[in-house]
């Protein structure tokens, strides 16, 4: 979710937006997973530089903390290896 816009944005307050409640997902970057009664899932976690690898091995020339292009997809294949119990995810013509 950037800048609080989008339907992602729309989806986690809909379910909640509660850090602490949910479960823990099974995939480390992804935090708690969060649900309704609709069966809607959400996850939510939040990363900090210093405490968390992804961001910790990745910095801009300032020492600002970044996750980069492959972080994303990890996250995305970690979400969707989670709800669907896939073993293993392909993603094509990613760009």
């Amino acid at each position: 979710m950037w800048r609080d816009v989008g339907l992602a944005v729309q989806s986690y307050e809909r379910l909640g937006s509660g850090g602490a409640s949910g479960r823990p997902a099974s995939h480390p970057l992804l935090g708690r997973r969060i649900s309704d009664a609709a069966n809607r899932v959400a996850f939510s976690t939040t990363f900090k530089g210093p405490e968390h690898w992804l961001l910790d091995d990745h910095r801009s020339r300032a020492g600002e903390a970044l996750i980069p292009g492959t972080g994303y997809l990890e996250i995305a294949r970690g979400a969707f290896a989670e709800l669907e119990s896939a073993a293993a995810v392909e993603l094509r013509d990613v760009f």
